[in-house]
């Protein structure tokens, strides 16, 4: 079995909006039901806490963490919802 891409947390938070998208799946607008929850994913699990666990919000980024987190945002602003 292929290792997961969530966290625990994530998919826990991630199967809590099961019924909602199957309830946006039967309205045909799971494309506005996945950019609302692409941007509530992206405040409850910052791609900055990703990238940098052990890092502090507000502590300075170094110039390669910098470059290493603007190249792990565009891999998710590449990612395609096919349904």
């Amino acid at each position: 079995m292929p290792k997961p891409w969530t966290t625990k947390d994530q998919l826990t938070w991630l199967n809590a909006r099961k019924n909602d998208f199957l309830e946006a799946q039967k309205q045909d607008i799971t494309t506005d039901w996945l950019n609302e929850v692409n941007e509530m994913w992206f405040l409850e699990f910052p791609e900055l806490k990703a990238c940098f666990p052990n890092k502090d919000a507000a502590e300075t980024l170094t110039p390669k963490e910098e470059e290493d987190l603007q190249v792990a945002l565009k891999k998710w602003k590449g990612v395609s919802y096919q349904i």
